[in-house]
């Protein structure tokens, strides 16, 4: 179901591109990845308008958010329903792995990192903002490391090419990974002209400055040290610079504001919540420098929106930052608070240093150009719809299926036979098969005996799908929903050759 039907037939020219917006939440939640993500949507738009349409992927807490985004060639899909806070009903789709089979897709474009609608015979581009699971743990919660980890061993087999924020990122998704150098794309995210300066925005001497942290109260960014070297600071400079923190109100960052008060620096520390676009380009300019303590980036858009706006930085010299700031940053021990408390001081008080890390800020933003990058992104979708990944879904460990399964085919162009051994179950199930989303039949699967199923397919990279109407539980002990269980899977081709398909994915 397509929300918009007024929409106009898209031209067969243009690169079909599926993006997965579907856990994308409205305001600032999802951190920099989302302006990141909509500023390159936007992009591409922009630059390449005839050459390539899209198919919004939404969730219902931002639909409309995407939607005023969407052209007439493009397609908005609400594919995540939340009732409890939609403002108006949207459709709650078929959510399943296939969904995109039933559309016209060159490629998905993942800048969420998800792999929902991931599925074999659609090639992915998915972008890595960061491997703190990996490089930080500590910083999350035994399940959300457990919940990275399964989701990236997914990426890895369905991705075709990773677009990695910075050199460092690409790095590091390398060495844990061992990740080839060639699959992936380092595109920079060159998003501070998005903070339109006008002259309203001119450096202003009629104010006091104050530090600014743009940052989500997340464990990585390390607020706690900040306010703890923010109060050393004080107690040596009574009336110095005050803190503005910006960053989804949270329940973290309630903690945070508890913490300032019980340091006795709560009127010195002002909690803005998060700030809309028009509104931090305001904030940027009155700011007198940029502190950003964080202990893991991938990336660090506030260091180039220092930049665009002459402010200075103090920061620490970890992951992405050196690489992104260069020598527009005053590098501190940002895990130690009276190093810290220093660097503010320091920055706060030397005009000359502050003087020198603007103009170095300015020479360093002709480094990180928009345009460039989605060049180079456009270039990766259009590549990667040639490519193929031999995967499968929806297939456990055992073999059992659930209701709903698709293995990747190799692209032979020829017409193959495709022989499926079903092993006996504990009672009938109807099968549909289907290459992609183009119906080849149904069977019937005994209970009591081995059943062998063959069909003739054209392997074109289309999957092999299988729906299993009626799926059940296997008992009170095996919880999953169940259709058929996989014993073996071959592929014949023309000249009699047997080739055994991998099925076993979840």
């Amino acid at each position: 179901m397509v929300l918009d039907s007024t929409h106009a037939p898209r031209s067969p020219q243009r690169l079909q591109v599926a993006v997965d917006l579907s856990t994308m939440l409205p305001g600032g939640e999802n951190g920099g990845v989302k302006p990141f993500a909509l500023e390159t949507i936007k992009a591409l738009m922009a630059m390449k308008e005839e050459e390539i349409s899209f198919i919004f992927l939404t969730w219902s807490k931002s639909h409309d958010e995407v939607a005023t985004l969407a052209r007439a060639c493009d397609q908005v899909i609400c594919v995540r329903n939340d009732a409890a806070t939609s403002t108006h009903k949207k459709a709650s789709l078929n959510t399943s792995f296939d969904l995109l089979l039933g559309y016209e897709v060159a490629v998905l474009y993942s800048p969420f990192s998800c792999c929902d609608f991931a599925c074999p015979g659609i090639p992915m581009v998915t972008t890595v903002v960061d491997l703190l699971h990996k490089d930080y743990p500590l910083s999350l919660t035994p399940i959300q490391v457990e919940t990275r980890e399964n989701n990236f061993q997914f990426l890895l087999k369905a991705t075709s090419i990773f677009q990695c924020i910075s050199k460092y990122t690409a790095k590091q998704l390398q060495l844990h990974y061992r990740v080839k150098k060639e699959q992936c794309l380092i595109t920079h995210i060159a998003i501070h002209k998005r903070l339109e300066i006008t002259s309203a925005h001119l450096q202003s001497e009629l104010h006091k400055p104050y530090f600014l942290y743009p940052a989500n109260a997340w464990v990585h960014k390390n607020h706690n040290t900040l306010l703890v070297a923010y109060r050393h600071y004080l107690s040596k400079n009574p009336e110095g610079w005050d803190l503005i923190l910006t960053g989804y109100l949270d329940e973290g960052m309630a903690r945070l504001k508890e913490t300032a008060q019980a340091l006795g620096i709560g009127e010195k520390v002002r909690f803005l919540g998060h700030v809309p676009t028009d509104a931090l380009a305001k904030l940027w300019k009155d700011a007198g420098a940029l502190v950003f303590p964080s202990l893991h980036e991938g990336f660090g858009i506030p260091l180039v929106e220092a930049m665009q706006f002459g402010i200075p930085i103090l920061c620490s010299e970890v992951g992405s930052l050196p690489e992104v700031a260069s020598e527009a940053a005053f590098y501190v021990n940002t895990k130690d608070p009276m190093a810290l408390a220093e660097g503010l001081k320091r920055i706060s008080t030397d005009n000359q240093l502050r003087s020198i890390l603007r103009q170095n800020g300015y020479k360093r933003l002709e480094s990180f150009n928009l345009e460039a990058s989605t060049e180079l992104l456009y270039e990766a979708l259009s590549k990667s719809k040639d490519t193929h990944h031999m995967y499968s879904r929806g297939i456990y460990k055992d073999g059992w299926t659930s209701d709903k399964a698709a293995i990747a085919l190799p692209k032979l162009d020829e017409i193959t036979e495709v022989r499926l051994t079903l092993a006996p179950i504990p009672e009938k199930r109807r099968l549909r098969l289907y290459r992609g989303s183009i119906p080849y039949g149904g069977y019937a699967i005994d209970a009591t005996k081995t059943t062998h199923v063959t069909v003739l397919l054209k392997c074109d990279g289309l999957p092999l799908v299988l729906e299993v109407l009626g799926a059940g539980k296997l008992g009170h002990k095996d919880t999953r929903d169940l259709g058929v269980m996989i014993q073996n899977i071959i592929l014949i081709k023309k000249d009699g050759t047997e080739i055994p398909l991998a099925y076993k994915d979840l």
